[in-house]
């Protein structure tokens, strides 16, 4: 699948202009659940002001894309969204007699439709919209030519009573728990998830956030950090119960320290099986110990239990 996935990246790398991601299906659906990204490594910026949050972010994103292992880093509300504003002047408004809203409104039907009744086919609705020919708005900068007609029947031209102008705007402001955020996603390759995200922790640390501006980490690292630090608590309690319950089924110190001292040779094959494929404890990993565990101790006890039966009932000695 690693293969698979890296000829596919570089197809799309070939794309000019594009930011693209490449994911198995089950993967993409993990990450969406857990940050609601499709990425691997998601980073939050929060703060008041949009620019502020738009420079931090483009300065976080610069320096994941600069620590090995890091790829198809992505802004996912970059600013930069072309727009045409239209300034309405209120003496010309008042010089030709119109209402403001009543020009907005007549520019938005004119060029983002306006929906004026409903027909039916059936069981399903339908919605009857107007807006201008394709023919009357060629260009968006023709909007200054659209005709208005005044109170009095004479017709003005919306360059006469507004100004326009290109300018560059946001299409979408982002939000989290009711505060603005900038996020930047990215996955990983040729590296752990977990160690990538301490480096660009220790990274994001070193920087100097305006006041009121902070950053947090999701996604699939913050996820199995949680998901690991549960893992383990969870097997401590249950191995100090089974501990219990053994000590009270046994009766006997010796035996339970048989069976306990089998433990950590069963970690040996394990911890060497870690290494060799690269060291990285997953949740995975950690799910296939606490495993080895339970079956190492069924082991053990089965054994411990035929000894006793050689001994109590067969006449056998301990050697």
């Amino acid at each position: 699948m690693e293969a698979g996935q890296d000829q596919i990246r570089r197809v799309l790398a070939q794309v000019p202009g594009a930011v693209l991601t490449s994911n198995s299906f089950l993967t993409e659906r993990i990450n969406e659940t857990l940050s609601g990204y499709g990425a691997a490594v998601v980073v939050n910026v929060f703060g008041n002001d949009l620019d502020q949050l738009d420079r931090q972010a483009a300065q976080i994103a610069r320096m994941l894309a600069t620590i090995p292992g890091g790829t198809q880093v992505e802004l996912q509300s970059p600013p930069g969204m072309p727009e045409i504003q239209v300034r309405l002047r209120k003496d010309s408004l008042i010089r030709w007699g119109f209402d403001p809203l009543t020009v907005l409104d007549t520019v938005r039907t004119a060029y983002g439709t306006e929906v004026v009744g409903q027909t039916y086919e059936g069981n399903r609705v339908f919605d009857v919209s107007v807006l201008l020919a394709s023919t009357r708005r060629p260009q968006v900068t023709d909007i200054g030519t659209l005709p208005l007609r005044s109170p009095d029947g004479n017709f003005v031209s919306l360059n006469q009573l507004a100004d326009i102008q290109e300018s560059s705007g946001r299409y979408v402001v982002l939000h989290e728990g009711a505060r603005r955020v900038q996020t930047i996603t990215c996955n990983v390759e040729g590296r752990a998830v977990d160690s990538f995200v301490q480096e660009a922790q220790k990274r994001v640390a070193s920087l100097k956030l305006p006041a009121g501006t902070y950053v947090e980490f999701s996604g699939t690292a913050a996820a199995q950090a949680q998901s690991r630090h549960d893992l383990l608590v969870n097997s401590l309690l249950t191995g100090l119960g089974i501990i219990l319950l053994l000590s009270v089924v046994m009766g006997n110190h010796r035996n339970l320290l048989l069976v306990l001292v089998n433990l950590p040779f069963a970690l040996v094959g394990g911890v060497y099986a870690a290494g060799i494929t690269g060291g990285d404890l997953s949740l995975g990993s950690l799910v296939g110990f606490v495993t080895l565990f339970g079956i190492t101790l069924r082991n053990s006890i089965m054994l411990i239990s035929h000894y006793e039966h050689l001994v109590e009932v067969e006449g056998m000695h301990w050697v």
